[in-house]
């Protein structure tokens, strides 16, 4: 905001204001009541300069107007035709202009004879917000033709200001379907000059995009403009380069740019855009507003300018202009453009006899004849086309609304208030110079939205006719559908636009060196499962192994194999090329592994030693291994239909989930619904467990030969303490490091079969070396000190009878290895 202009401008309200008792007379009835007095609001001059504004192709719109209304030339507007036979003999006359554009005073609003029964205009936002306040306290209608600040359409602030242009709403809803309509709705940088005007239509663009994708990923970066007083250089965080950094670092392909005046801020960006490589082809930029205020020959500039310096590196390359267009722009039976084109000397000099602005047009300048003058100042104003359609029919609704009102009164030539003439404008519905005009009704005055035209532009297009803009496709106002022109042209030369949405975020896939890690560990593993397999069938007669029941040591060594692969099972993820189905099925196996191989491992355990503590310590006679394998068999069934169960439920797999909103950054793992059915089966894996080590510490009496109690207990223990550990460990690595949370995960499930070989069965492999080494040496005096192996005398509690009940007698005979005196050791089959 201007200070300087927006304390002249409310200056000018107050004085008007005040002045207002001594002038009602004049809207009373004091003049012609079939008379409307008109303020035309537009833009003249900038910054008290004599420099072409849009208000002069503006104010000649107007003009052109008033016109065809007061003579009821329907060129433009067809329904002007039925005004002549309805019996309204209302026509505009004293007929005033504001000059918006200065920002120093109004010299025209000084010059006013008289208060106007209605204001046309502005084409600015601060002149449309202190105009309607002007309107309000005098209560007399403003018909915009165009205004950003969506306050303006709040009838309780602002309650007779109407426009016929887009409003925010309307505009973002535009902006937002275009977005849909191109496959560019989802990962959207929104950049933004930090105006008011511009901020709420960034804060109504969010609202709808929310609405149309809950999963939508939307961020806005504000900057402030460089011509504006608190414009700041480098990477602080309200500059254009921090705002374009930020868009960087998100990562995102789709850059919507939002600002009230792109012209300043159009070197910084664009250079920004460079440094940050935000041009090279792969981002797609949309402009909506800022371009749309420069006129034709400014906008040639801007993008000459920028193709000439940055060439193919360009963020207008290949970018989408989006704006509301004339509605004549494509409707070629429209007479407006051609009326304006036909008009002579008279018109020009009316136009200068109303400005503000004295002796403007040099008829001098021109050489040649008066024609070609008239033709020259004719271009001159066609510069610039943008809201001319707009004041046209914002003049024409005041008139017609005046008809409508008057109609609705029946004709009555009394006094047509304000609210009278404002509820005829909200009323009317015509065929205009922009498209069909006509207004939500009521209380608003918005225009409706389906009734406005939007065009897409094709900036700096590759094309042939080496044309900086090109019109590619217009929406249908009444269907909303987008019609194509011609193709739209990308900055990678091709009509289809950049293939990704977004930069390819961090995936953090697991680092081959680590997965090498785990598959070589999973690899040793194996391996001693397999040698120490192999050593219990090369030694399966061997009285140690008979004694520790090899059909045990088997289930065991198969359930460390188990859980060993379930290293496999952990390592992929998409950096491996494997599919998502297939990596669900890699997370629900590893849980079926681990569940069988826990119960192989425990459940023998448990079994073993049940066996050992019936027949040992409590003399039992039924050494069947099927009846103590029963209750590990039903563990075993329940766990199997619990998985199940769980597994058809679908509610587990591979999931990415997403840890930088921003960057999009993401790991991987294994989640989903842990259902109940997965809690029971924890708790049925847990009963081997613990009854295994109940069943250890009951035999602790019983000789190391038959039971592995203490390496039982010591190996529960280890085993309890790695998961008390690693447990919360790999939580917290869940989300923060797939590397780390891969290599404890491969060092828990690592320790199973490496602590069951190691304590179960080396042990064994141990104790038969020194069997062999002490035989060797003939000396059987180590061998009857090994007491606690019992390989020198049965359990001397044990009698004849029940020895041949658990397996009957060893015959040392049949065991080479076994020299010296011939022993009796009591075994199982």
């Amino acid at each position: 905001m201007r200070p300087r202009f927006a304390s002249a401008l409310s200056l000018t309200v107050l004085v008007i204001a005040s002045l207002w008792p001594a002038v009602s007379g004049l809207l009373d009835g004091d003049e012609d009541a079939n008379r409307l007095s008109l303020l035309i609001a537009v833009p003249l001059t900038k910054n008290n300069t004599n420099v072409p504004d849009p208000g002069w192709i503006q104010l000649a719109s107007a003009l052109l107007a008033i016109d065809h209304f007061n003579s009821r030339n329907s060129i433009v507007v067809p329904e002007l035709a039925d005004l002549k036979n309805s019996g309204c003999d209302i026509t505009f006359g004293n007929i005033s202009v504001l000059d918006t554009g200065t920002n120093d005073k109004h010299i025209a609003m000084e010059d006013l004879a008289s208060l106007p029964d209605a204001i046309a205009g502005p084409y600015n936002e601060i002149p449309a917000l202190e105009l309607s306040v002007f309107a309000t306290s005098l209560k007399i209608p403003v018909v915009a033709h165009r205004a950003f600040d969506s306050t303006l359409l709040e009838s309780e602030k602002h309650p007779y200001f109407s426009q016929v242009s887009a409003d925010p709403f309307s505009e973002m809803h535009f902006l937002a379907s275009y977005l849909n309509h191109t496959g560019r709705n989802n990962y959207i940088a929104v950049v933004y000059s930090s105006t008011p005007s511009v901020m709420q239509k960034v804060d109504i663009l969010r609202a709808i995009l929310d609405q149309g994708m809950v999963d939508r990923q939307v961020r806005t970066f504000s900057y402030h403009s460089m011509d504006s007083d608190t414009a700041v250089d480098g990477l602080h965080d309200v500059s254009i380069r921090y705002a374009l950094a930020k868009v960087r670092e998100t990562g995102f392909r789709t850059v919507v740019l939002l600002a009230d005046d792109i012209q300043q801020d159009a070197p910084e960006i664009q250079q920004a855009a460079t440094d940050f490589e935000l041009d090279q082809g792969d981002h797609f930029w949309v402009f909506s507003g800022g371009v749309a205020q420069l006129s034709t020959e400014e906008q040639y500039n801007l993008l000459k300018w920028s193709r000439d310096k940055f060439g193919n590196r360009n963020i207008f390359k290949g970018a989408a202009f989006l704006l509301p267009y004339d509605g004549f722009d494509f409707d070629y039976l429209n007479g407006f453009q051609s009326s304006l084109l036909e008009q002579n000397r008279t018109f020009v000099e009316r136009l200068e006899a109303l400005t503000p602005i004295r002796n403007y047009y040099d008829w001098s300048y021109a050489k040649g004849n008066e024609s070609d003058a008239l033709n020259t100042i004719m271009q001159t104003l066609l510069t610039w086309w943008q809201g001319s359609s707009y004041l046209y029919d914002a003049t024409m609704a005041i008139g017609i609304g005046a008809c409508e009102a008057l109609l609705d009164a029946g004709n009555d030539t009394g006094v047509m208030t304000g609210d009278m003439l404002m509820s005829g404008i909200r009323s009317v519905d015509f065929k205009g110079a922009s498209g069909r005009v006509k207004f939500k009704g009521g209380n608003s005055g918005t225009r409706v939205s389906n009734t406005i035209p939007y065009t897409v532009i094709n900036l700096l297009p590759d094309r042939d006719d080496d044309e900086l803009l090109w019109v590619t496709e217009i929406r249908d106002p009444a269907t909303e559908e987008f019609i194509t022109l011609s193709p739209f042209v990308y900055a990678n030369g091709s009509n289809e636009p950049p293939a990704l949405l977004r930069d390819v975020p961090e995936q953090n896939y697991i680092d081959c060196v680590y997965r090498a890690i785990g598959l070589t560990l999973m690899a040793i593993a194996l391996l001693l499962v397999l040698v120490c397999t192999i050593w219990i069938v090369i030694h399966r007669n061997h009285n140690v192994v008979i004694a520790a029941q090899p059909f045990f040591l088997y289930a065991i060594c198969l359930g460390s194999a188990i859980i060993s692969l379930n290293i496999f099972f952990i390592s992929p993820d998409e950096g491996m090329g494997w599919t998502e189905e297939m990596l669900d099925n890699s997370c629900i196996a590893a849980v079926w592994m681990n569940a069988v191989g826990m119960l192989l491992i425990y459940g023998s355990l448990f079994a073993k030693h049940w066996r050992v503590n019936r027949l040992m310590l409590h003399k039992s006679k039924n050494v069947s291994i099927g009846m103590w394998l029963a209750p590990v068999i039903f563990l075993f069934a329940v766990v199997v239909v619990l998985q199940s169960i769980w597994t058809a439920r679908g509610a587990y797999g591979w999931e990415r989930i997403e840890i930088d909103e921003v960057t999009g950054e993401s790991i991987g793992s294994c989640t989903g619904d842990v259902a109940p059915c997965l809690y029971f089966t924890g708790m049925f894996l847990f009963i081997p467990v613990a009854l295994a080590g109940i069943m250890a510490y009951k035999t602790l009496g019983v000789d190391d030969l038959y039971s592995e109690s203490k390496w039982v207990l010591i190996f529960i223990l280890v085993q309890f303490q790695v998961y008390l550990v690693g447990a919360p460990v790999l939580q917290i690595l869940r989300t923060v490091s797939p590397d780390g949370r891969f290599i404890g995960e491969t060092l828990i499930v690592w320790t199973v079969p490496m602590s069951t070989m190691g304590l179960i069965i080396f042990p064994k492999v141990l104790t038969v070396r020194r069997m062999q080494r002490n035989a060797d040496t003939g000396s059987s005096d180590t061998v009857e000190s090994q007491s606690s192996l019992s390989v020198d005398s049965p359990d001397p509690g044990a009698s004849s009878d029940e020895r041949a009940a658990i397996g009957g007698a060893f015959n040392p005979a049949a065991d080479p290895t076994i020299r010296g005196p011939r022993i009796q050791v009591v075994t199982f089959d």
